[in-house]
């Protein structure tokens, strides 16, 4: 039987047509119904004459295959069940025809067909199969999920996917090419078979990782496709194809490629498919960014598998680089990284590979200025890679520090943190050692550099003589001829014997004659001397000494052994001059590799260095993660023995506080890490000693707020058990200073840890009280007053942090007569005259506050202590003195004078404390208490009573038993009324006033202190003083009244700044206290932050921001003054101005209300704000703005200042606050509503720029088509308004010019008042704000919209009145925006204005202002308002009458 041709088609209808002639062509398909019966004649057929059946039965399986989708999954399994066993039967029978030796063309032709036709049937059917696999759910959701059940039961695709895999893998490891004639396979059968396999890849179950022996399947038949049936380009631009759409098949691929390289030594396709990748448009990568991140992620996964496969192919992938995709970027980056790392690292390279290494690197450093955060980040990552390998040469060590130290200031928070990540790794591994210390290694560094130059002017000044061995310079000339001379004369006596030849002397010269005897030729220099001296007959004797003297000469033999010495001592020198460096001694050479490796140690560390100030600011961060790494970094700093480190390690302690709970507990362990766990100190006493020093000498060099930050983190590692009890022994032992060599300052510190201990364990301080006041408060505590004012804070523990009335059992407090207090008051009255310990005050402070918070009946005890105080003072005077003076007056030291005011002013704090805080809670409590005992009394009364409370409380009405309820709690609310009442009357009559207590008698030398600084000139005592004076004034509204214009003097006039300072903080203590009586002077409160000091300045800011923000103070336009702060040029000014700004926006519409005012006041010429500072301030106010309606609201409320603008200055101010804002459709609604306040400023320098620019952004922001038409429409608004100011300017010209030409033709004439036409009306308008127009603002409070009012000539008052300023005040009922009903009553109040006939530009400029400002009647923004700086106060509450008179003197 003719077997006819089959041919692979491309598609299948290509099998029902004729091509060719003698091709196969399917003749008839079957339909489903068919179907069934056909397969199993198929399948019958097959097991009878095995994989020839396929010749006969073909059609059948061509059916299924057409009509797959038609057929039950039973049918579609018996089809692929014949399939799969004919190709296992098919490579049986090609192995055994490949092993036959005895074969004929048409049984291998025959074979020839079957093949691809099984192998054709093979590859469709289970590519249908893949097609179903990939059916996205929700086209037919009921078939889709029954046909997936079933096949889940009956077929398991995996399985058979690897089953086909296999088999073709076994296929075509054969030689089938000997099957072809000629023996080269089809390409449509490659194709094919290659289709399948990338089929499979388009799965993305490929991915999974059970799916690994597939993926290696796919790919060893790929591999021998390329290696044996040069599939390699097609394989190629697949692999590309696969990469460009499916996400899922880089990592398939990576593995695949490896596998193909490993087995099938298929390097080259790594060089095609970079190739490739290189060749597609980068402007296409840089767009489709799926698809450049596939490439990306195949690329670098590769190289990590197979680094060396790229080494081939670097300028291919350098090309990258350059491109605008940045994941390519990456990618390249982390190829070179991974070469360098695997193939290129270590220190056994050669030159050529020391110079690819170079050049891999060169990029890496390069990109860490990369224009994207992303590649800047991932090159970071990748030094990070390499500096963990130690992979990076020392040459490039500080470089890569340098540069990576450049990126700590970088905009993105994934670039800061792998820097900070890379320079922590940097210093972990550094070739130099555990330790950098700068000073260490400058001095080192110094000393081996000056060694090295001594050593070197050593060897300059003791030049090395050569010394040349005589011995070994060869034999001189005279030994030369001893030698010769026995042979010379030989030659001589033969050749006299000889006939005499014609050579000549006159033909040999003595060179030639030195040359013959060094060759040996005596015998011919003897002819030649016999024949020139034939005549004479000489004897041989003299012939011998003729030619002695022709070799050696007239030198003697030391001579000649001179000059042989000279000649070689030259050539030594030259050589030493060409090779230095093998001349060098051995000491030298070692000091020069010291001075380089000092020299690159004390640069890195430099480096180290210069990134602590940047890596400091990190740790105010707003992003967690750049806290988390400057808390690391610092750690391993400090741990390399970093001096500067420590700056950072006390910054960070303030940390503690943070609301982030990975922060804190960041803080925590870094602490626990450098100061707590310290394992390898030995015992547990070793240990707990080592670790109380090492935080004894973090609290001798921290501040006050460094120190309330300790605390806290002290009591956190208490309270979790980090610091072991063993260490609270040894700081009681310090303390009381039991072990030996302990200094004061080593006691002091153990004492202040014990208290920050007790915040967290207080019974370490309850239970050893007697031991504070005997070590503390004893004989010591007499000599040193800090160890005292230490002991009383730690006793202060045991005081209750708050009263509460919810307790019944009584407050822990200490009778009088305890020993607490006994020594403290025996510490304050003798230590009034110790005069030399200047730590009094703080004790005094400290001690008064124990007393009053651990004491029954503190007044008493201070009260005893006042008196003796007074009486050792008059004692003291009259000693001095002998007698009183005649004014009554007595002589105190200042001190003792200053130390008295301060133990009475915190008298006064804490007795109002006492009574405002603990004696109101006490009396609450025992009300309460009262109470609930009347209650349990009644209790049983109730009981019996009950039933017939009952049935009263039935009978009675609901409301009446409601108001019982309510009376009930009426008497409670009155009963603590009563109570607060009375403890009031007491602070206001009986405390600092009325002349009968120890205070009130103390009072007038307070206020006689205050009021003569000439007379008491020390500025402690001033300040003391002045501070007291702030104490009375708390307790008392009487006496606050009476002395705040003094205090105020004081705070104005007062040359110190700590004065100042504390007066600053009283204030704020005073409006908590008394608002009502402070709040007129609030001014004088906000001028402080105009003080000449910066610390006042801080302390002012810090107060008001406190007051503002816990709304103690009402904002008024004050807060202008807190801006500028913006611009203060110390930076912690305008950090906590910018920080009170950005909390203060979190406050509803707080920040909204203010900012008209604000603008209204910077903007106004007599503040006198440069233009910078004015834009440096807004942009940082105005971008904490962030709702649409105050971004709307704002625009109109601007654009309408502006058109009452007055100067230039003012109007580019104000167009730059609109260009801070955010503009949308509504935004630009108002823009053309209110077009006519923009018109006639258009003119001004700088308005359409910045408007333009406005527009600009606003069109690159929105792409809404409603958007774009307002902004052209404003866009030809500004055209209009730019031309016919061009033409009216053109019109006055002319105007102008005729009124010229007419003057000189008249000589003078006749005045007359001539009629405006509207081109003399436009010439009238050159001038700018006429007061006398109507509609100025001048006139707006009279002026009507709707009626033109006559022009007349105003009176001079009223013409400076229009003069004033123009103010945005506040508006608080509108916090938002108008309502609707409002914009539309505004609207119409606005169109008789419209209708009004044309006139000049100056009078229509101020209907329009005028029309502006009567729009907005209701929202008030637009009217005159009093002066920012130095004008009256338009205040609705009036100041007294003194407040004023002061403030005019002033």
């Amino acid at each position: 039987m003719t077997v006819l041709e089959f041919v692979i088609p491309e598609n299948k209808e290509d099998l029902r047509q004729v091509s060719i002639s003698g091709q196969y062509v399917v003749e008839q398909e079957y339909s489903k119904h068919e179907l069934p019966g056909k397969l199993r004649e198929a399948y019958v057929s097959f097991s009878r004459e095995g994989t020839t059946y396929i010749l006969t039965h073909f059609d059948t399986l061509f059916s299924s295959l057409v009509k797959f989708d038609q057929l039950a999954l039973s049918q579609q399994n018996d089809a692929w069940k014949v399939v799969s066993q004919s190709i296992t039967q098919l490579i049986s029978d090609i192995n055994k025809y490949l092993n036959n030796s005895n074969s004929n063309p048409d049984s291998c032709h025959e074979l020839v067909t079957i093949t691809k036709m099984i192998v054709y049937l093979l590859c469709a059917f289970l590519q249908n199969y893949e097609t179903r696999s990939l059916i996205v759910p929700g086209s037919d959701a009921k078939s889709s999920r029954k046909k997936k059940k079933q096949v889940d039961d009956g077929f398991d695709l995996e399985s058979e996917r690897n089953f086909a895999l296999v088999s073709l893998d076994h296929l075509v490891q054969m030689p089938i090419h000997k099957l072809w004639s000629p023996p080269v396979v089809e390409q449509e059968f490659v194709n094919l078979v290659a289709n399948l396999c990338y089929k499979v890849l388009e799965n993305p179950v490929i991915s999974h990782v059970r799916m690994k022996g597939t993926v290696e399947a796919v790919f060893r038949v790929v591999g021998a496709l390329v290696k044996r049936y040069n599939h390699g380009l097609s394989c190629t631009l697949r692999m590309i194809q696969l990469l460009q759409h499916f996400e899922h098949v880089a990592p398939a691929c990576v593995h695949g490629i490896t596998t193909m390289i490993e087995h099938f030594n298929c390097g080259s396709i790594v060089v095609d498919l970079v190739r490739e990748i290189g060749q597609v448009d980068p402007h296409d990568l840089a767009r489709d960014t799926s698809s450049s991140r596939n490439y990306a992620a195949f690329l670098s996964e590769l190289a990590e598998k197979i680094p060396s496969s790229f080494i081939p192919c670097i300028s291919l992938l350098s090309v990258h680089l350059d491109e605008e995709s940045f994941t390519m970027r990456n990618s390249v980056l982390s190829i070179y990284a991974e070469i360098v790392l695997q193939e290129l690292s270590g220190e056994d390279l050669d030159d050529r590979k020391r110079e690819l290494r170079d050049q891999l690197l060169e990029p890496l450093l390069e990109h860490l200025h990369d224009v994207h955060s992303f590649v800047r980040s991932k090159t970071l990552q990748l030094w990070h890679k390499l500096s963990l390998k130690q992979a990076i040469p020392l040459s490039l060590q500080h470089k890569v520090l340098s540069m990576t130290t450049g990126r700590l200031n970088d905009k993105t928070g994934t670039v800061r943190k792998n820097a900070i990540q890379l320079l922590i790794v940097l210093m972990q591994g550094n070739p130099y050692g555990e330790r950098l210390p700068l000073a260490e290694l400058e001095a080192k560094k110094e000393s081996e550099e000056a060694k090295l130059k001594e050593m070197l002017q050593g060897r300059e000044n003791q030049p090395q003589k050569i010394q040349i061995d005589p011995s070994k310079c060869g034999p001189t000339k005279t030994e030369l001829w001893n030698a010769m001379e026995p042979e010379i004369l030989v030659a001589i006596h033969e050749a006299l014997n000889e006939d005499i030849d014609s050579m000549s002397m006159s033909e040999l010269t003595d060179d030639q004659v030195i040359q013959l005897l060094n060759t040996g030729n005596y015998k011919r220099i003897a002819r030649t001397f016999i024949a020139d001296d034939s005549e004479d007959q000489e004897d041989p004797t003299e012939i011998l000494e003729k030619i002695r003297m022709i070799f050696v000469g007239d030198e003697d033999e030391a001579g000649e052994k001179e000059a042989m010495e000279r000649l070689v001592h030259e050539a030594a020198e030259r050589e030493a001059q060409q090779q230095p460096e093998e001349e060098e001694s051995k000491e030298i050479s070692q000091q020069r590799m010291l001075v380089l490796y000092l020299r690159d140690s004390h640069a890195f560390a430099s480096s180290v260095y210069a990134a602590i100030p940047m890596v400091c600011q990190l740790l105010c961060s707003k992003q967690t993660s750049d806290i988390l790494e400057a808390i690391n970094f610092f750690v391993t700093a400090f741990e390399f023995d970093i001096l500067d480190a420590m700056q950072g390690v006390r910054r960070m302690l303030s940390l503690i506080w943070s609301s982030e709970d990975d922060v804190k507990k960041a803080v925590v362990e870094a602490y626990k890490r450098l100061y707590i766990n310290m394992e390898s100190a030995g015992t547990s006493k070793r240990r707990a000693h080592q670790v109380v020093s090492n935080l004894s000498a973090l609290i001798s060099m921290s501040t006050q707020g460094e120190l309330a930050s300790l605390e806290e983190l002290i009591a956190v590692c208490v309270a979790t058990g980090d610091l072991p009890k063993i260490c609270f022994q040894v700081m009681w032992e310090k303390f009381s200073m039991a072990l030996p060599d302990t200094t004061e300052e080593e006691s002091r510190s153990a004492l202040m840890l014990l208290t920050m201990v007790a915040t967290a364990q207080v019974q370490v301080v309850t239970s050893n009280v007697n031991v504070l006041v005997s070590v503390g408060l004893g004989e010591r505590g007499a000599k040193d007053f800090r160890l005292a004012h230490l002991t009383c804070a730690a006793l202060l523990k045991m005081a209750p942090t708050k009263a509460s009335t919810d307790c019944k059992d009584e407050p822990m407090r200490f009778p009088p007569t305890h020993e607490i207090f006994q020594s403290s008051k025996k510490l304050l009255i003798e230590g009034l005259t110790r005069l030399e310990d200047p730590y009094y005050s703080q004790f005094a402070t400290s001690a008064v506050s124990l007393i009053y918070a651990l004491a029954e009946h503190p007044d008493m005890i201070m009260g005893e202590v006042l008196k003796e105080m007074c009486a050792i003072v008059y004692k003291s005077s009259r000693d001095q003195a002998g007698n009183v003076a005649e004014n009554g007056e007595l002589e105190v030291a200042t001190t003792v004078l200053t130390r008295i005011l301060v133990v009475a002013g915190q008298v006064a704090l804490r007795q109002l404390i006492h009574l405002d805080v603990h004696v109101y809670s006490e009396l609450r409590r025992r009300a309460r208490v009262r109470e609930e005992k009347q209650e349990e009394s009644s209790k049983q009364k109730r009981n019996l009573l009950q039933s017939a409370s009952r049935r009263r409380l039935s009978t009675r009405p609901q409301a009446e038993q409601n108001d019982s309820g309510e009376e009930d709690e009426l008497v409670g609310a009155v009963a603590d009324d009563d109570e607060a009442e009375y403890v009031r009357k007491i602070c206001e009559s009986e405390i600092v006033t009325g002349g009968e207590s120890l205070l009130s008698l103390l009072a007038p030398l307070v206020v006689h202190v205050n009021s003569n600084p000439a007379k008491y000139p020390d500025p402690s005592l001033r300040a003391a003083a002045s501070l007291c004076l702030a104490e009375f004034m708390l307790v008392s509204p009487q006496f606050c009244s009476q002395h705040l214009r003094l205090l105020f003097t004081v705070l104005e006039k007062s040359p110190e700044e700590v004065i100042r300072s504390n007066l600053v903080i009283a204030m704020g203590d005073l409006n908590f206290r008394f608002p009502n009586l402070i709040e007129p002077w609030t001014p004088n409160l906000y001028s402080r932050l105009r003080d000449d000091s910066p610390a006042v300045k801080r302390t002012t800011l810090n107060v008001l921001t406190h007051l503002i923000l816990n709304d103690m103070v009402k904002v008024k336009g004050q807060i202008s003054d807190i801006a500028l702060c913006m611009i203060d040029p110390d930076p912690r000014i305008s950090g906590m101005s910018r920080m009170f700004f950005s909390e203060f926006a979190r406050k509803g519409n707080a920040l909204y209300n203010v900012m008209p005012d604000i603008i209204s006041r910077l903007c106004d010429p007599e503040a006198g704000v440069a233009e910078e500072d004015f834009r440096i301030v807004l942009k940082g106010i105005m971008v904490l703005i962030q709702k649409d309606k105050q971004n709307e609201s704002l625009v109109e409320k601007i654009i309408l200042r502006l058109g009452a603008s007055r100067t230039e200055r003012q109007s580019r101010d104000l167009i730059f606050c609109l260009s801070l804002l955010t503009f949308n459709e509504r935004s630009l609604r108002r823009v053309l509503e209110h077009w006519n306040c923009i018109s006639d400023k258009i003119h001004e320098e700088g308005v359409i720029d910045t408007l333009n620019s406005i527009l600009a952004t606003t069109k690159k922001a929105f792409a809404k088509q409603e958007i774009r038409g307002l902004i052209e429409e404003i866009e030809a608004k500004i055209q209009e308004t730019v031309d016919t100011a061009a033409d009216e300017q053109q019109v006055i010209r002319k105007a102008q010019a005729s009124q010229a030409v007419k003057a000189s033709s008249k000589g003078k004439p006749k005045q007359k008042k001539p009629v405006k036409n509207s081109s003399e009306s436009d010439e009238a308008s050159i001038e700018e704000d006429d007061p006398e127009t109507p509609g100025h603002p001048a006139h707006l409070e009279t002026a009507s919209p709707h009626i033109r009012s006559p022009r007349r000539k105003p009176s001079r008052q009223h013409v400076q009145s229009s003069r004033k300023r123009f103010a945005i005040p506040q508006n608080p009922s509108s916090n938002d925006e108008l309502s609707a009903e409002e914009e539309e009553e505004e609207e119409e109040e606005a169109k008789p204005v419209l209708k009004l006939p044309k006139e000049t530009r100056s009078s229509r400029a101020m209907q329009r202002r005028a029309q502006a400002n009567c729009g907005s009647e209701e929202d008030d923004f637009i009217k005159p308002s009093s002066r920012a700086y130095g004008g009256k106060a338009n205040q609705t509450k009036k100041v007294p009458e003194k407040t004023k008179s002061s403030r005019s003197r002033r």
